[in-house]
């Protein structure tokens, strides 16, 4: 079988750099809000945890040693975050 000619295809439009950017722009802006959400929840489990250790310390030390780890990366990840934001109002 022979194939069309190639000549009667519409091309897609290609998106602009800076329709991009925009686009990129749009999806980190809406992260934020989840990630401050996020580390509120990290800090409510880690200070639940600190009420448990205070009566029971089995119980407690696991969740609050869990939460810290979460924080930990948490912050790591708004670093990134950050610097994404930085980088991309800069070009």
């Amino acid at each position: 079988m022979a194939r069309g000619s190639r000549t009667g295809r519409r091309k897609r439009p290609s998106q602009g750099a800076a329709q991009s950017l925009a686009k990129v722009q749009g999806f980190a802006l809406d992260m934020e809000e989840l990630l401050n959400e996020i580390e509120n929840l990290a800090q409510a489990l880690r200070f639940i945890g600190y009420g448990l250790e205070s009566h029971d310390h089995d119980f407690g030390s696991p969740i609050s040693a869990l939460a810290w780890t979460a924080l930990q990366r948490l912050s790591e990840l708004k670093t990134i975050w950050n610097s994404m934001i930085k980088a991309s109002a800069g070009a």
